[in-house]
């Protein structure tokens, strides 16, 4: 049924504005659309700004913390350097020691890979299994992982191999986080670890002295999250992108969906960050911020511009209500003003990062945030008594902002002191810039505390540099600085002097008293040292029981003199441990450094180690200047030339056996009894006694090389020792100290018995007293070993030491073998019969047999015979010669 109720026609300023008010109402549209864009734009400037200086905050940050992750690196391979050839436990209590998860939460472990190599099917190879990893718990899967698996870990390893620089991998799953359902991308920064010595200057010779890798793995994801600033996310899509290599790698993003959608709100911002040989592109997004207030502004103002218009056109048909409606709307934009202010300001003070603001006049602060005033320790009620330039610690950058009164400022300082309104200094990352405000210029301040980080810095760059055990610099360190004096020379400045220190007989006290007495005596003693040197003398500890010392200024009388108040301050220094008294004596080594002397650091070293090494040969406790006309240097450096010809000579087969027999006195013979003697001959043919070449193996660690192949010489060959076919009763060999301590040897000696068929009851090794003082216990096992099988022991040289009879008493031994120096005297000594006759009746009470040595008459032998000596071995009973299968152009044959 229809409506037939009555309209009531409405009164005319209520049915709609006039044609004027029309007018009116689109020309108040268009300004207020022209309001809107100006405020767009302005908000778009003042975002991209602020994502910027965002942007760049997270840039600065991430590469700060890449810089830390390297001096982090180089601390722990200055710790290998140092404790070399750690344990799993030291490994662990390193680790902790540093703190990695609480300064890096972004480190999934610390690791390190011997260099490995290995025999395959496919012939030789190299792996790199890692035998070290902390923490333990979460990356058991990466103990034994073998880098070579790798191929982006194993390219980063062998880059740093080759230049001794932190490296950083490309991207690549980690397998601690394999089956993680967060991203498991991570990276390794690697750095080598080098045999002990000077540090390798060449790709050559780092790869020869290459002994493994040390590898810091980080989780991507973190690292990055760590280092951007809080509340990103909601400004920023964050990518990082590895560009290094042809195809790019994507190795984090927070937001794929805002790169899928190309959404941004404004464009793309992009850092390139160049750290451990790999280029990473930084790429921040700024999104479209939806949530934010000053989002909505443009069209709040387009709102406010349209309702102006619409009752400005209102106004024109109820100018009685365009009054009220115009003061409605001015104290709803003014209430929304005023709620965005306070929105911003209630922002402001919530910022962690202190934010100032100073007028550019005066330099005089006229705002500052809570974080602000809380760093400072500024009163909101005095804020404008500050200068801007009264906070930074520096003068000159003080100075700087000062000079700048009044016009622009811009700076950026990632790391500067700044002082509290206490006083108290703090370290901080600083960014200045200028802005308008009102129509009068402003500094505007951002200022975050990086006090930790930077204090982690210096820790980790001290460690780096210096000895943990005695907080002297190291032997990297105290290197660098004599390259250093070393170019100051080249410039004309004053000679100077280089002391090398070696305490001696340091050892013995780690034997006797422990490890931890021997650190602790380190420590004392490097105390009393530094308290004897000049001011401007440097003292570092060099490694183990080394000490080296730099002197400017100075000349060869005074280093000398300094040299010598070091060796009086060792020799009174005693060290008390555990109710015992230890004193010392050191020898000290000079080398002189002259700028008309050209040399390498490598050479000076040398020089130095050969000088205090002299010092040593020449009695210890002394001092040793280096000299090239020096006899002895030269007779040492001869030694060394005789490493390398003794290597060769085992290599062109040119070692030869000799014999001498062995007489029984007043017994019948039973069998040939005899000694091996070991010849070389030379690379011209010629035979050279062992007295030339032997000094040189023992002294550089070659004699276990030799005395093995003697053993293996004569037993593959034992029954055509003898030329004229004799039956064999015993066979007497010489031992050197090192194989007599060594477990293996006995292995080595069994092992070739076996093989050759011989009764273990024909050998004899004769060892001397000096071969088994330093480590009785463990040459006693090696002894009693080879006895429990039938071999026999003779103790070579008896007499000549200081305590043959309590040596004779406990070394479980079968012949005593008397020192030459008392046969040859025998006829003429009577001191010398009197010392042959006891020990040969001490021999023989203890059961048993005694030789005589260096018998060179008849006479000699017949008194031996009378006291009752068993053997005779010398000249009067034989000379040395070849054994059967040898001949003198044999060797030249082989070597040929």
């Amino acid at each position: 049924m229809a409506d037939r109720t009555p309209r009531v026609q409405e009164p005319l300023h209520r049915q709609g504005p006039s044609v004027p008010g029309l007018t009116l109402l689109l020309v108040g549209l268009l300004l207020s659309m022209f309001a809107a864009l100006a405020v767009h734009r302005q908000y778009l400037a003042e975002y991209r700004e602020g994502v910027e200086r965002l942007a760049e905050r997270g840039a600065s940050a991430l590469r700060h913390r890449m810089e830390i992750s390297a001096v982090l690196a180089r601390a722990v391979q200055a710790w290998f350097a140092r404790v070399q050839d750690p344990d799993a436990a030291q490994f662990e209590a390193f680790y902790r020691d540093l703190g990695l998860r609480q300064s890096f939460p972004s480190v999934a472990a610390l690791a390190y890979a011997p260099r490995v190599a290995s025999v395959g099917p496919d012939g030789a190879a190299v792996r790199y299994p890692t035998e070290l990893v902390a923490p333990r718990s979460g990356n058991e899967r990466v103990l034994g992982l073998d880098v070579v698996s790798q191929p982006a870990n194993l390219a980063a390893l062998e880059r740093a191999r080759d230049t001794d620089l932190p490296t950083l991998s490309a991207g690549f799953p980690l397998v601690q986080f394999a089956g993680d359902p967060t991203p498991s991308d991570g990276v390794v920064l690697r750095l080598p670890v080098y045999q002990a010595g000077p540090v390798p200057d060449s790709v050559q010779a780092r790869r020869e002295r290459f002994l493994g890798s040390i590898a810091i793995s980080f989780r991507v994801s973190t690292l990055v999250r760590d280092a951007m600033p809080e509340d990103v996310d909601r400004w920023l899509a964050v990518r990082v992108v590895d560009v290094e290599d042809a195809e790019s790698r994507v190795l984090f993003d927070s937001q794929p969906q805002a790169w899928q959608a190309q959404r941004a709100y404004v464009e793309e911002i992009t850092h390139d960050l160049e750290f451990g040989g790999r280029r990473w592109r930084l790429q921040l997004l700024p999104v479209e911020p939806s949530g934010s207030v000053a989002y909505w502004s443009p069209w709040l103002t387009f709102a406010f511009g349209a309702i102006a218009s619409t009752l400005l056109a209102l106004l024109v048909s109820t100018q009685s209500q365009a009054r009220k409606r115009a003061e409605e709307v001015a104290a709803r934009r003014g209430l929304q003003a005023r709620e965005s202010e306070k929105r911003f300001r209630a922002l402001n003070e919530l910022l962690p990062t202190a934010v100032l603001l100073a007028r550019a006049q005066d330099g005089a602060l006229v705002h500052a945030n809570q974080a602000a005033r809380e760093m400072f320790g500024l009163d909101p009620r005095h804020t404008g008594e500050t200068r801007l330039a009264a906070l930074f610690e520096e003068e000159g950058l003080g100075r700087s902002i000062g000079a700048a009164r009044g016009g622009d400022l811009h700076l950026t300082e990632t790391g500067t002191r700044m002082r509290r309104r206490s006083g108290e200094a703090f370290w901080a990352s600083v960014a200045v810039t200028t802005l308008e405000l009102g129509g009068a210029r402003h500094w505007l301040t951002v200022a975050s505390d990086v006090s930790d980080s930077h204090n982690l810095t210096d820790r980790l760059a001290y460690l780096a540099s210096h000895d943990s055990l005695t907080e002297l610099i190291n032997r990297r360190e105290f290197e660098r600085r004599v390259r250093q004096r070393l170019e100051a020379l080249d410039k004309g400045e004053g000679n100077a002097a280089l002391l090398y220190i070696d305490i001696d007989q340091f050892k013995l006290i780690n034997d006797i008293a422990g490890h931890l007495a021997g650190d602790q005596l380190l420590v004392a003693l490097s105390g009393e040292l530094d308290i004897v040197l000049p001011d401007q003398a440097l003292l570092a500890r060099l490694g183990g029981d080394e000490f080296g010392v730099l002197v400017g200024g100075c000349e060869q009388p005074r280093a000398i003199a300094i040299a010598e108040k070091l060796r009086q301050a060792i020799d009174a220094f005693a060290f008390e441990w555990d109710e015992r008294t230890y004193r010392l004596t050191a020898s000290i080594g000079i080398v002189m450094l002259h700028a008309n002397d050209p040399v390498g650091l490598d050479e000076l070293f040398s020089r130095a180690d050969t000088a205090c090494y002299m010092a040593k040969e020449l009695g210890r406790n002394r001092i040793h200047v280096f000299s090239d006309t020096d006899l002895e240097m030269t007779r040492r450096r001869g030694e060394m030339d005789w490493v390398a010809r003794i290597k060769q000579a085992l290599a062109d087969e040119r070692l030869c056996l000799y014999y001498q027999e062995i007489e029984p006195l007043g017994q019948a013979r039973q069998g040939v009894h005899f000694e091996l003697l070991l010849r070389l001959v030379d690379e011209r043919g010629h035979l050279v006694l062992p007295g030339a070449f032997l000094p040189a193996a023992e002294r550089f660690d070659l004699m276990p090389a030799l005395d093995r192949w003697v053993v293996h010489a004569a037993l593959s060959r034992f029954p055509r020792l003898h030329p004229a076919g004799a039956a064999v009763a015993s066979c007497a060999v010489n031992l050197s100290a090192r194989s007599i301590v060594d477990p293996d040897f006995a292995d080595f000696v069994l092992s070739e018995l076996a093989a050759a068929g011989v009764a273990p009851e024909r050998l004899c090794f004769e060892i001397t007293e000096t071969a088994v003082i330093a480590h009785m216990d463990r040459a006693v096992a090696v002894i009693e070993r080879l006895r429990a099988h039938g071999c026999r022991f003779a103790i070579d040289d008896f007499g000549a030491g200081m305590s043959s009879f309590g040596y004779l008493k406990n070394l479980p031994v079968d012949i005593v073998k008397i020192d030459g120096s008392f046969i040859r005297d025998l006829e003429s000594d009577p001191m010398s019969y009197s010392i042959v006759r006891a020990v040969t009746e001490i021999g023989h009470q203890s059961g048993k047999l005694v030789t005589a040595e260096f018998v060179s008459s008849a006479a000699a032998r017949e008194m031996l015979a009378e006291i009752g000596v068993d053997f005779a071995q010398g000249y009067a009973v034989h000379r040395p010669e070849p054994v059967a299968d040898w001949r003198p152009d044999t060797a030249l044959v082989r070597a040929n």
